[in-house]
């Protein structure tokens, strides 16, 4: 009876780690990005329009 492991070689295990990190990195860096966005205060659009008829 022969044994098989889940990983073959270490290199595997540094490519399968490697790929969620990256994506949790990006993920984390979006949210970042969004609540940043989400925080900053936005001036209302407001227009005042003055009219004078002095003839």
């Amino acid at each position: 009876m022969e044994t098989c492991a889940i990983v073959s070689k270490p290199a595997d295990l540094g490519r399968l780690v490697r790929r969620p990190v990256i994506v949790g990195v990006f993920a984390a860096l979006a949210a970042v990005a969004i609540s940043a966005a989400a925080d900053t205060a936005r001036r209302p659009n407001i227009v005042i329009i003055l009219g004078d008829d002095m003839g």
